[in-house]
């Protein structure tokens, strides 16, 4: 996405407002994008799945979406049958009239495709007409998209004759040590492997920070590959230390917890919280940095007789999520001040909030006693990761692991440290990590159609 317009629509396939709207992908103005799915309601969708200006592929169906680093998946209490109107790209429906079209969106489609039951039904490409348009193309039937609205499409540069990979990177950190990975291209024709200098050349960028980077790779002036142009995605990993092995997540025994040295200040702090219940059948303790009394400040369980999540922000009050959680999927918590907010479009917002935390944070568990910080109701969880931003800064970063000695934690890669122990169990490991590489999309943006 390329606009800062908020709202500006990605695609949309929705009818009236009381009717049977479905898949809406558009722009919040926070500059994240939001996913809709929803029969009725329109409240029911997912705010944040990726910052704009990033390219990654997204992937949406029944009631789920996955898109790029986020491979979460987010399901709502509702389905649908058909769309409530055809689908439209780069642009919403609006005001309850299927024809009715507005919030565009100035974003760059590099193919956009429709599986039904597995089978490939719809693959729009980027295009030039013989007339000089540009457009989409579906190669399924050979049709071009209907324009509609009062401007153009604006043509990206015609489609290289080589394709290109780059493999995600490990990153020490060091601002000198960023990585510029080897990037393999091919004709796209023949298969055969380009020649490094002699057919192309390679540039990088956001390559000095952990995320997503990008390889630009230009054929080199006078080889067959002058003047084409490609890219691809890849992931800068920060590596471990110590020997320690990163693992997919780490699991609760019903009798673990961890305590933490970090002491939150909700006026100044967002702490997000990665994790899964594998156990909605009991209330259990989540996180917890309280003690009983005036001072409470950030806790976060399970509530079975709510069948939801509960936040509590101070002593006096508390919040749910209530149906805007499912206790059987990952989801991120964020919580921030005197407000939590779910994967959901919901939050929810205290009343007042204290400056600091009765008692360090403790994770997997409550505190079962105001001066000894005795954990209790320890839960069957998933813990995927935890950061902790304050005033802008990361102070905590913590990431599942197995140390070289074979135990089971979270390990801080700000501080350098594991939390403590707490309890009579041991965590269970999770998978050892093995990031998804990206799905990189089409090279270039253009393909000639005569």
């Amino acid at each position: 996405m390329l606009t800062d317009i908020a709202n500006a629509a990605i695609w949309c396939s929705r009818g009236a407002d009381t009717g049977d709207r479905t898949f809406t992908l558009f722009r919040l103005a926070d500059d994240t994008v939001r996913f809709d799915c929803h029969s009725s309601q329109y409240t029911l969708g997912w705010a944040g799945l990726f910052p704009c200006g990033v390219k990654l592929p997204i992937t949406a169906h029944g009631a789920d979406c996955s898109v790029g680093e986020v491979r979460s998946r987010r399901v709502v209490n509702a389905s649908f049958t058909q769309a409530g109107g055809p689908l439209v790209l780069f642009a919403s429906y609006y005001g309850g009239t299927e024809n009715h079209v507005d919030y565009y969106g100035r974003n760059r489609m590099y193919e956009f495709r429709v599986f039904r039951q597995g089978a490939l039904v719809r693959r729009w490409v980027p295009v030039r007409t013989a007339g000089g348009v540009a457009t989409m193309c579906d190669l399924m039937t050979g049709n071009t998209l209907s324009p509609l609205g009062s401007g153009a499409f604006i043509a990206g540069p015609e489609l290289a004759d080589f394709d290109v990979y780059v493999a995600d990177q490990a990153w020490d950190g060091e601002p000198r040590h960023a990585p510029r990975p080897f990037v393999a291209a091919t004709n796209r024709t023949t298969g055969v492997a380009l020649e490094p200098g002699s057919d192309y050349t390679v540039a990088y960028t956001n390559n000095a920070a952990e995320g997503w980077a990008r390889a630009i790779v230009t054929g080199t002036p006078g080889s067959a590959y002058a003047g084409q142009g490609a890219d691809a995605n890849f992931r800068v990993i920060r590596a471990l230390t110590n020997g320690y092995e990163r693992l997919e997540y780490v699991e609760g025994d019903y009798a673990t917890a961890l305590k933490t040295s970090y002491l939150p200040k909700p006026s100044t702090d967002t702490l997000t919280l990665d994790f899964k219940m594998r156990d909605v059948e009991s209330t259990f303790g989540i996180l917890c940095a309280r003690r009983y009394g005036s001072d409470a400040t950030w806790s976060l369980c399970w509530n079975v007789d709510a069948t939801a999540l509960r936040f509590d922000c101070n002593c006096m009050s508390n919040w749910t999520f209530g149906t805007f959680f499912n206790g059987d999927m990952r989801h991120k918590i964020k919580m921030a001040n005197k407000t939590a907010t779910a994967d959901c479009a919901s939050s929810m917002t205290a009343a007042s909030a204290p400056a600091t935390a009765g008692g360090t944070m403790m994770l997997l568990a409550y505190y079962s006693d105001p001066n000894n910080q005795v954990p209790a109701s320890c839960a069957a969880m998933r813990i995927y990761g935890c950061r902790v931003v304050r005033s802008g800064t990361l102070l905590h970063d913590w990431v599942p692991v197995r140390t070289p000695e074979g135990v089971v934690t979270l390990y801080d890669r700000v501080t350098d440290t594991t939390p403590e122990f707490a309890g009579t169990g041991k965590l269970l490991a999770g998978p050892v990590w093995a990031h998804e590489g990206p799905v990189i999309p089409p090279k270039g943006t253009l393909m000639i159609f005569r």
